[in-house]
């Protein structure tokens, strides 16, 4: 982000890429916008911790995700009880964030399959096309472990994939 644009100008120029992450996290359009929300309300209480030079969107998504943790434990809004295979359905009709993505049902599902982890470092990756550094400030590791990762990660993704095909 250029230097010149102030705290407010540089987090409000994240907010559709935070927005779009939001959605694949709640898989429902009112728990994106409340999460959306909640993360702004958060950077601006705790924006004396960024630090100048680092990257806003890696920092807020870091905020977006922690609070999407927290508010899963507290089952606020997300049923763990409901499978992938239920969910895939109104998420094309709601807001047609499969096609969003470019992905397909089965890689939707092989995806949700994977551990937390996993699943945050390929949509950062490969979806969000984020680079290592920026995964790495998220996931709070060092860019080398993010390769490590991903490449796990994408090594027990073509496993489901090829699992779930047989199983199916």
């Amino acid at each position: 982000m250029p230097g010149d644009l102030s705290f407010e100008d540089e987090a409000i120029s994240s907010m559709d890429a935070l927005y779009g992450m939001a959605k694949k996290l709640c898989r429902n359009e009112t728990a994106a916008q409340d999460l959306l929300q909640e993360t702004y309300l958060k950077a601006l209480r705790f924006r004396h911790t960024f630090r100048p030079g680092s990257s806003m969107r890696a920092w807020l998504y870091s905020i977006l995700r922690n609070t999407f943790f927290n508010e899963l434990k507290r089952d606020k809004h997300y049923d763990r009880s409901v499978r992938v295979e239920d969910t895939v359905q109104p998420i094309q009709n709601q807001d047609n964030v499969k096609t969003d993505l470019g992905l397909s049902d089965p890689l939707l599902l092989a995806l949700e399959e994977l551990p937390e982890k996993q699943r945050t470092v390929i949509l950062l990756a490969d979806v969000e096309e984020w680079s290592y550094e920026e995964i790495g400030q998220v996931m709070k590791c060092p860019k080398n472990t993010v390769g490590t990762l991903l490449a796990r990660a994408r090594r027990s993704l073509k496993t489901t994939l090829i699992k779930n095909k047989f199983d199916h």
